[in-house]
C-alpha cells in the first residue's frame, strides 16, 4: 500500500446514508482491541479493505458507541476494527461512522 495516497479525508462510503451517520477523526476513536489470544487482524479482511480503497469501492461506516467524559467525547467501536486499523494505516485522518445506542444494561443491586 506504499503507492497508496488518500485522495479525502476518508474512504468512500455506501451511497446511503442514514441519519445516524457522519465522519470522525480517528483520534476521536477509542483503538479497538480484542480480547488475549485473539489474532488482532483476519489478513484477508484486511487485504479486501485495502483493495477497496485502491478501486474506490464503497464500504460501510463503522459503527460506534458514544462513551461521554466530563470535557469530551470519545467513541468505541462497535463493529469495524479493520476498517478502523486499514484507514490509519493508509493515512485517512477521519472515518466514517454510524452512532449507535449502547444497550442499558441495569446493575444488579446487591443486598
Amino acid at each position: 500500500m506504499s503507492h497508496f495516497r488518500p485522495q479525502g479525508l476518508f474512504y468512500r462510503c455506501h451511497d446511503v446514508i442514514k441519519a445516524n451517520e457522519s465522519a470522525l477523526t480517528l483520534s476521536s476513536i477509542d483503538p479497538p482491541t480484542r480480547s488475549a489470544g485473539t489474532l488482532l487482524f483476519d489478513e484477508k479482511r484486511m487485504r479486501d479493505i485495502f483493495r477497496a480503497f485502491t478501486t474506490d469501492t464503497p464500504l460501510p461506516a463503522i459503527e460506534v458507541f458514544a462513551e461521554v467524559s466530563i470535557r469530551q467525547h470519545r467513541y468505541r467501536v462497535r463493529n469495524g476494527l479493520h476498517r478502523f486499523y486499514a484507514s490509519a494505516a493508509v493515512g485517512f485522518t477521519c472515518i466514517p461512522v454510524a452512532v449507535v445506542e449502547r444497550p442499558f444494561v441495569f446493575e444488579t443491586e446487591t443486598i
